[in-house]
Parts: C-alpha cells; sequence; structure tokens
C-alpha cells in the first residue's frame, strides 16, 4: 500500500501496483481522509437549508447570497447579512439601522448644524484662536427661554414665572456675550414696559422696552440694544471662574406691560 501522500490534500491513494487485496484498504483509507479534509457544498433558498447535522457542510443560500457551515449541531453564517454593530457582515444598501448607504446616497452629502451646538462651539473657539494668536480659547454657551405670557406693573425690576436664567461658567475675566428677546406689550406709552438683565441678583438696568398699545418684539444683540439706553450693549467682562446667574427681570413706568416669548442665550469667552 503506497505511504506517499498527494501534493494538495495529502491523500494516499493506490499507485496502480497495489495488490488485488490490498484495494478495499486503500478505498477505505481515502473515504476515512476525505471525511477529514473533505467538504460538502448544498445549495438552494434559505428557506431550504436543511437543520445542522453533518460537520464541515457548506451551504449556499442562492437568495441571499450567505454562505454557512455547519458544525455538526448548528449553522454558522460566513459571510452574515445586516448582522449587529460589531460584526463583520455583508450589508443591505438602504437607509435602515444596519444597512449601508451607496456612494451617491444624498445623506453623505447633509451638512446639517448638530441640534447642541457642540461643533460650533469648537469650530468658533477655533477660529477665535486663529484669529487673534492665542492658544487656549474657552467657548461655552447658555441658552433659556420662557413661552408664557407674564405682566407687571411694578416700577421695580421683578422676577416673573419662567425667568429665564441659568448659571454658566468660564474662565476668569472672560468675556460675556449676551443677547436677549421678548414681545412686549404696552400700552403706558413711552419705554413704559422695560426688560432688565439681571447679574446675580444686582440688576444691570434696562436692555430693551417698548410703550406700544400692540405685542412688537424686541431684541438685543451685542453692540446693539433693543430700547432703553444699555451702554453695554451685550458685552461683560467678568470673572466667570465660578457659576454666575444670568436672568431677566421686568418692570413698567406706566401702566401693566405684558410680555411673552421671552429668551436668553449666553456665550462666554476665555483666553
Amino acid at each position: 500500500m503506497p505511504t506517499t501522500p498527494s501534493a494538495r490534500l495529502g491523500l494516499i491513494g493506490p499507485t496502480g501496483s497495489d495488490l488485488i487485496s490490498q484495494g478495499d484498504d486503500v478505498i477505505r483509507a481515502i473515504i476515512a481522509q476525505l471525511e477529514v479534509v473533505g467538504a460538502r457544498i448544498d445549495s438552494g433558498s434559505a428557506a431550504a437549508r436543511p437543520a445542522a447535522s453533518i460537520i464541515n457542510r457548506f451551504y449556499w443560500a442562492t437568495d441571499t447570497g450567505v454562505l454557512s457551515r455547519d458544525s455538526g449541531t448548528a449553522w454558522t453564517d460566513i459571510n452574515p447579512k445586516d448582522a449587529s454593530a460589531g460584526t463583520a457582515s455583508l450589508r443591505t444598501l438602504g437607509a435602515g439601522a444596519a444597512q449601508a448607504a451607496a456612494g451617491n446616497d444624498a445623506r453623505l452629502s447633509d451638512q446639517r448644524v448638530p441640534t447642541d451646538g457642540s461643533v460650533a462651539a469648537v469650530k468658533l473657539a477655533g477660529a477665535l484662536a486663529d484669529l487673534l494668536g492665542v492658544s487656549g480659547v474657552s467657548v461655552r454657551r447658555a441658552y433659556a427661554a420662557a413661552a408664557g405670557t407674564v405682566s407687571t406693573s411694578s416700577s421695580t425690576p421683578v422676577d416673573l414665572s419662567g425667568g429665564p436664567g441659568f448659571d454658566i461658567s468660564g474662565p476668569a475675566n472672560g468675556l460675556a456675550i449676551i443677547a436677549t428677546k421678548a414681545d412686549i406689550l404696552a400700552p403706558g406709552g413711552g419705554n413704559s414696559g422695560q426688560v432688565h438683565l439681571v447679574l446675580d441678583g444686582v440688576d444691570y438696568g434696562e436692555i430693551m422696552g417698548s410703550g406700544v398699545t400692540s405685542w412688537v418684539s424686541r431684541w438685543t444683540l451685542p453692540g446693539s440694544p433693543g430700547g432703553g439706553s444699555w451702554p453695554l450693549g451685550g458685552f461683560l467682562v467678568q470673572d466667570l471662574s465660578t457659576p454666575r446667574g444670568f436672568s431677566l427681570q421686568y418692570s413698567s413706568s406706566g401702566g401693566t406691560a405684558s410680555f411673552r416669548n421671552r429668551a436668553l442665550w449666553v456665550l462666554t469667552l476665555g483666553f
């Protein structure tokens, strides 16, 4: 019986000069070797795949393109399709959670702004550092709004329901950039309906106002007060190393003034 294995599979077969009596032994030896190194490949639809029972049997699902291996007790997909995160697999093209986007998918060119502003803050800090020629620019921001209508006839600024207000911190000697908005209804005329900026309970004065008998929208932006006389125009230099409380309060110099759709933005910069 021959003992030299074949070059590719390592099988031992008859040489052509074996005794006839050795033929059965050689055939059985070949079968035993094929059971070890050989593989069976079946194919059909994924639904027609039989139950796992034969070790090293493979099944090609012609409708899904998935190749599976039979361990004798279970099928294992060699190239799974649309598997869970962290598992290498074929991906169906589409918009599903486990699907892949085609190269011309419109979502790949979608440049929407992140709703939390986190990317914008990082870009702003980088742009300021480049513009000013400094490093270590710190940018923080806060926003609060109150939609309900509130009223007062107090000539002294008062805190009305919802403020808005919040605490924000930053670097020592930081620059706070402030913007505000409110709709004002003030039948008292003049500039009777007034909005005040308050920092840590201290009134920094009127920042915007109106004396119109119908609702009007007022804004203050950095450098542009929206009514009254606010010389700071939206900028404050403060020690922000500990949280500072920014809020809006309201007053009236004649009659009852009402306010709605109130909002407060604060952006702090430090170097």
